[in-house]
C-alpha cells in the first residue's frame, strides 16, 4: 500500500474540518466581541441617564452614535429602576455551512436608581 497516496486522501478529508473549525472560532469571537461591546455600551448610557437625566429619545441617539441598532431598543424608565433590552442580528461565517445565515445578539441590563 502507498502511504503517501493515503496520508493524501486523510488530508484531503481534514481539510474541510480544519476550515469548519476555523470559521467556528472566528463566529464565535466575532458574536463574543459583539455581545461585550453592547452590554459595555447599554451599562455606560445607563450611567449617562442617571448622572444627566437624559430621556429616551437622547438615549437612542447615544446607541445610534455608537452604531447599535436601535430596531429592537425597549427602554423602560421609572422612578427605582431603568430597564434596557436590546438586540440585534450579525452576519454568520460558520453559521453558512449549515444554514445558519445570522446571530442574534442580545442584552438586557437594569440598574436600581437610588435617591
Amino acid at each position: 500500500m502507498n502511504k503517501k497516496g493515503s496520508a493524501l486522501i486523510f488530508f484531503i478529508f481534514l481539510i474541510p474540518v480544519i476550515i469548519g473549525v476555523i470559521a467556528f472560532v472566528v463566529d464565535t469571537v466575532i458574536i463574543t466581541k459583539e455581545k461585550a461591546k453592547l452590554d459595555s455600551i447599554t451599562k455606560i448610557i445607563i450611567q449617562e441617564i442617571v448622572e444627566k437625566d437624559l430621556s429616551e429619545e437622547e438615549a437612542k441617539k447615544l446607541f445610534i452614535e455608537n452604531n447599535i441598532s436601535v430596531d429592537n431598543l425597549k427602554i423602560t424608565m421609572t422612578s427605582e429602576r431603568i430597564v434596557i433590552e436590546n438586540h440585534y442580528t450579525i452576519d454568520s461565517i460558520f453559521g453558512r455551512l449549515i444554514n445558519i445565515n445570522e446571530y442574534t445578539v442580545r442584552t438586557k441590563i437594569e440598574n436600581k436608581v437610588e435617591g
